[in-house]
């Protein structure tokens, strides 16, 4: 708008900057990273510039985003300048904002934190920001897309409110609700047989984000936010381990049979960090991810072990696994890695990052109470199993999907993905007290699924960008091998050549001609080096060109 302040303006008015205040002196310390005393107004202040400065670049059309990262990082360090806001405060926040803008994570530390250091270093400071793959992961959807999804329904606005007002991140909040409604449904509820047979409501939600970044305190907020039936949680473990969660084998006595009974129907698992996932699998013959796979589906669960005490089984849709997992981008080769198996399209990834989060936080809207179990679809009397009813524009999709499959079309990473949105959309259905997938819960998920797909694609962008660095890296320590070890040899030819010309000389002068001939054809290469060598510490003479040098057909000998 014409009359609306510029940025320093702002400033000025806030009593943050002043156009005569001296220049403060160079300092070689960076007090910029201890957060500076002063008036609570000019804090708020502060940081409401500073989310008016991540929210323009955020939202910079393709194009103007290189110039406004500059720009805004700029911004940024003016405000770290006032000392209301820290050095790392400013950073993470707009190296948040450019990737969310789109910006390779390169070119947006580049710009954007180079602007930032500008800002900062013009007032003579000298700053330390932590290492750039500590960089917070974000997503990129249409920010009135965004809206609207958290405006849809009372109860994802009322996530959105809570989430905020614990200081967590909004979607990481909701994928952790979505697992505990879907653990809250009995496993015989199950999606109807569109593709093949009937599909599962297991779901699998990777919550992304750095060491410490959010996923515990998501998981926190999401047991707080609302009310749902109480369901048994693990932690996750070898595959064995998932099994024995279920059922466990009685021994036959007098009065009893024996044999495999089932304990439990609802077990939602948990992985702090992807690395015990990492660890589980690494171990010889782990069969964690292949379970995992079949669970997410819905299929039978078993190992065909001799020993009958170990032939532990689950029945196909007897029993209801969710699983939440905390990715930190630079580790999720675990699950990326595994795309021919299908396991990183099985899950729905989610920020624990939270651009748009307000400076001032919202007030806490309590508990949903009003949540109530939905009710049961019909049985089907052929399969004992209760599907739920799926609008038509999902099956259409879904089929279409699946014919551009068999035809070999589509991205391998995006198998799967269609299945992934419907569980996704039946949850949401369930959030809102329905086992029913409307038209609207589809199109919800859509939403879902495009933060899902860019939070996803920004870790496989940071993860090539860790491989590239310690291929580059590995490539670099190589060379400097390959360098020491050339020169190991040729110091060493080197040493026998210096013994070969004094065991040649020692019986007298010769011709250089001579001594060269003794020398071993292997080391000759190096015996115009050993020459000079000689000659430089006296321990060689040339009796023509004296010890400056010598010539071809000079006499060399030793001196005394």
């Amino acid at each position: 708008m014409p009359n609306e302040m510029s940025f320093f303006d702002r400033l000025r008015s806030a009593g943050l900057i002043t156009d005569d205040a001296p220049k403060p002196p160079p300092r070689a310390i960076d007090r910029s990273l201890i957060a500076q005393p002063g008036d609570p107004a000019a804090r708020r202040y502060a940081l409401a510039a500073l989310d008016r400065e991540c929210r323009l670049l955020a939202n910079t059309p393709e194009g103007r985003r290189g110039e406004q990262a500059n720009t805004s990082g700029f911004n940024v360090g003016t405000l770290v300048e006032t000392g209301h806001i820290t050095a790392q405060e400013g950073y993470d926040a707009i190296i948040t904002a450019g990737v969310t803008a789109g910006l390779p994570v390169g070119e947006v530390e580049q710009k954007a934190g180079g602007g930032l250091r500008a800002g900062v270093t013009k007032g003579g400071r000298v700053i330390q920001l932590r290492p750039p793959d500590a960089i917070p992961v974000a997503y990129t959807i249409d920010p009135t897309v965004e809206a609207d999804f958290w405006q849809a329904r009372p109860i994802h606005e009322h996530i959105r409110q809570f989430a905020r007002s614990r200081r967590t991140a909004p979607w990481a909040v909701l994928g952790a609700v979505l697992n505990r409604v879907s653990a809250a449904v009995e496993p015989a509820t199950v999606l109807p047989p569109l593709i093949g047979g009937e599909g599962s409501l297991n779901q699998f939600v990777a919550l992304v984000g750095r060491s410490g970044g959010g996923k515990g305190a998501a998981e926190a907020a999401a047991a707080d936010v609302i009310d749902l039936p109480a369901t048994k949680k693990a932690g996750i473990g070898s595959g064995e381990g998932i099994l024995h969660q279920y059922v466990k084998f009685q021994p036959k006595t007098k009065t009893e049979p024996g044999g495999v009974e089932q304990h439990t129907t609802r077990v939602t698992f948990s992985a702090a960090e992807v690395d015990q996932l990492s660890a589980l699998k690494s171990r010889t013959g782990s069969t964690l991810l292949p379970m995992l796979r079949d669970a997410w589906s819905g299929a039978q669960l078993s190992f065909a072990y001799v020993d009958e005490t170990k032939r532990l089984h689950v029945d196909a849709h007897a029993y209801r696994l969710c699983l939440t997992v905390g990715v930190q981008p630079g580790r999720a080769s675990v699950l990326l890695d595994d795309v021919d198996g299908g396991t990183p399209q099985r899950f729905l990834w989610l920020p624990t990052t939270d651009p748009d989060i307000p400076s001032v936080a919202p007030d806490n809207p309590g508990r949903w109470g009003s949540w109530r179990m939905p009710d049961l679809p019909t049985v089907d009397l052929f399969t004992g199993r209760r599907p739920i009813t799926v609008c038509d524009e999902a099956v259409a999709a879904i089929d279409q999907a699946a014919v551009a499959r068999h035809r070999g079309d589509g991205d391998a990473i995006d198998g799967h993905a269609l299945l992934c949105r419907l569980k996704a959309a039946a949850a949401l259905a369930a959030l809102d007290g329905r086992l029913q997938v409307r038209g609207d819960d589809w199109a919800l998920s859509q939403v879902l699924m495009a933060v899902s797909d860019a939070t996803r694609d920004t870790v496989r962008r940071q993860l090539s960008k860790v491989f590239a660095d310690a291929n580059r890296a590995k490539g670099r320590a190589d060379g400097e091998r390959a360098v020491m070890a050339d020169e190991v040899r040729d110091e060493a030819a080197r040493g026998r050549v210096v013994g070969a010309i004094r065991r040649a000389l020692s019986a007298g002068p010769l011709s250089r001609a001579k001594v060269r001939k003794a020398i071993n054809s292997r080391d000759r290469e190096h015996f115009e080096s050993a020459v000079q060598s000689l000659l430089a510490i006296g321990d060689v003479i040339d009796t023509e060109a004296g010890n400056e040098g010598s010539v071809p057909g000079s006499i060399l000998g030793l001196t005394k």
